[in-house]
């Protein structure tokens, strides 16, 4: 057999046999799994230049590196309720990234020149899904998340209850650019700090101060209609818009 590598560190080894134990507890056989992957990870890059760095940020340490003349900087946790969980991460070949199991069944860049109105409305045709619940769907487009769907939605005026399949092809020619304004609009602002992102150099965004709709129950639409921003919950997540101006 070709193209197999077998790690024959003896701690790895050890904790291989560890894990073969038909009586280990699902507790212990995830905890030896998590430390057999790092220790493969360590053997996979161990011949890269790494300079590590610490940054701070409102949530916690980040482990940073320089690998290659270019800085990585991952978040080693995720919070989840009341606990914390170790964070992942997959090293991937670039030749072999389209069909790898976490992107191939991605959907198109947002800001890709592909993303266009013509993409959008084969992607969202006969789909009988909200369009926000839609376009969150990381099959459709890539990298969307909630605040940036509502204040795009809000920009080109379209209900997010609206079924995504019933979206004409003039409201998609305005969500497109929508969704573009918005994304560009929040990179150029470093994102969005409501609790504890922030940017890799520690800085909080901005974007939340620019919001238009999002965050903003009860008050005025920005938008002049004397509409009131309403908030409903979608698929588990907050979201907001004007009835009055969003059809």
């Amino acid at each position: 057999m070709q193209g197999v590598t077998i790690v024959d560190h003896p701690l790895v080894q050890h904790k291989l046999s560890l894990i073969r134990d038909k009586s280990i507890s699902t507790k212990s056989f995830r905890e030896l799994l998590k430390e057999i992957g790092m220790l493969l990870c360590y053997e996979v890059t161990r011949d890269l230049p790494l300079t590590e760095v610490e940054v701070e940020t409102p949530l916690t340490r980040m482990w940073s590196a320089r690998i290659a003349g270019k800085k990585l900087v991952f978040v080693p946790v995720l919070r989840a309720g009341a606990t914390f969980v170790d964070g992942m991460m997959d090293l991937v070949p670039t030749g072999r990234l389209e069909q790898d199991r976490l992107f191939k069944d991605i959907g198109i860049e947002p800001l890709a020149p592909g993303f266009n109105a013509k993409h959008l409305a084969t992607a969202l045709e006969g789909k009988k899904t909200p369009i926000k619940s839609a376009l969150l769907d990381q099959r459709v487009v890539a990298g969307l998340g909630n605040i940036y769907v509502s204040e795009a939605l809000f920009r080109g005026r379209i209900s997010p209850k609206r079924l995504a399949g019933s979206l004409k092809p003039d409201e998609i020619a305005r969500l497109v650019p929508a969704i573009k304004t918005v994304l560009k609009d929040a990179i150029k602002a470093g994102g969005s700090s409501l609790r504890d992102h922030a940017r890799p150099d520690g800085e909080l965004g901005m974007f939340q101060h620019r919001f238009l709709v999002y965050d903003r129950e009860g008050q005025p639409c920005k938008l002049g209609c004397k509409g009131t921003v309403k908030r409903i919950v979608q698929a588990g997540r907050s979201t907001f818009y004007c009835p009055k101006c969003q059809k």
